[in-house]
């Protein structure tokens, strides 16, 4: 089952939970995991809280580990202005720390 959205640019965070429920619910199933993928390369999908602070902290966050305003070797090679792996460096740095 698919579902499409739209961002507001990067550093975009976007709760889909609703949505997801929604699917899960259309679904009819009763047990089991819901995986969910993405096919583009800049989305990261990760769990957080909704909370306003925690929101803004997790982009200040993005900022620092991938500012946008730098220039980064992959980008003019692939014909893109910003890093792609930005989201991905994110969520592979929050998965690190909640495994530890």
């Amino acid at each position: 089952m698919r579902f499409s959205l739209s961002t507001k640019g990067s550093n975009d965070i976007i709760d889909i939970t609703l949505q997801i429920s929604q699917v899960v619910k259309d679904s009819k199933i009763r047990d089991g995991v819901c995986f969910l993928s993405s096919p583009g390369s800049t989305v990261g999908l990760t769990t957080i809280e909704a909370e306003p602070n925690l929101l803004s902290d997790f982009k200040e966050f993005l900022e620092n580990i991938a500012p946008l305003d730098k220039s980064y070797l992959v980008a003019p090679s692939a014909g893109i202005s910003i890093c792609p792996l930005r989201s991905n460096l994110a969520l592979k740095r929050v998965c690190a720390q909640n495994t530890t």
